[in-house]
This record gives C-alpha cells, sequence and structure tokens, in this order.
C-alpha cells in the first residue's frame, strides 16, 4: 500500500496572464511514497494553506507580491 509523503495546495490549471490565482479552481497535489502523484480536488484549500503554500508559484510580478516586498 502506497502512503501519503505530501500534500500541498495546487492549482487546476495555472492562471492566465492578468488573472488572479483566486479565481482559479484549487484542490491538493498529493505525492507518494512510490514516486506517484494524484491530484485531489473533492477538498478546497484555505486561503491561509494557498497563502503559504511551497509551491505552485506563478510570477510574483503578476501576483503583485514584488509590491508586498518593497
Amino acid at each position: 500500500m502506497k502512503n501519503l509523503v505530501s500534500r500541498e495546495p495546487w492549482w487546476e490549471l495555472p492562471p492566465k496572464p492578468g488573472q488572479n490565482e483566486s479565481d482559479c479552481s484549487w484542490g491538493y497535489l498529493e505525492l507518494y511514497d512510490d514516486g506517484s502523484f494524484r491530484f485531489d480536488i473533492t477538498q478546497t484549500p484555505s486561503d491561509e494553506e494557498i497563502r503559504h503554500r511551497r509551491g505552485c508559484r506563478s510570477n510574483p510580478n503578476r501576483e503583485g507580491l514584488s509590491a508586498q516586498n518593497a
């Protein structure tokens, strides 16, 4: 039986140029110990989970992140 190694908030499809990430459909990208991946859309990550995610980043300039860090 495979075991879940990590589970991260991930968009179903990347945002289009000019689209805000909050308008995207979200789910969880799951990585298993056998190296397989699964995208789970049965649960939606919270806004906080999305803000603090490690991966699935788009262009920071488009998202306004560079303005927050200035």
